[in-house]
């Protein structure tokens, strides 16, 4: 799983001219619940444009450019090659149980 920040705050660190953003191979539409600019967004990506080029031919802020692919990319509608899982929630530590029992001193 990926979440939208997590996405954003790799993309931000990637070479534009590297990475070429691909459409999902199997996109799960009824989980997906993409806004009409994450249309707009998604119908610039070709699979052969790099990032650099997506980010001219949007005409969008480079900002909101990024913002909305990292969205598209968590919903499972884009595929960025590289892009970084979540880390799976930590397992929490239980407590020291009270029942724990003492060693005499």
């Amino acid at each position: 799983m990926r979440s939208k920040s997590t996405v954003l705050a790799w993309l931000k660190t990637v070479k534009p001219g590297e990475l070429v953003p691909r459409h999902a191979a199997k996109p799960d539409w009824s989980t997906a619940h993409p806004t009409p600019e994450d249309m707009f967004v998604l119908s610039r990506v070709d699979d052969h444009v790099t990032l650099a080029e997506f980010l001219l031919v949007t005409g969008l802020p480079r900002e909101r450019s990024l913002e909305t692919l990292a969205s598209l990319c968590a919903s499972g509608l884009v595929y960025l090659p590289g892009a970084p899982e979540d880390a799976p929630p930590a397992a929490a530590t239980p407590p020291p149980s009270a029942a724990a029992p003492r060693t005499p001193e």
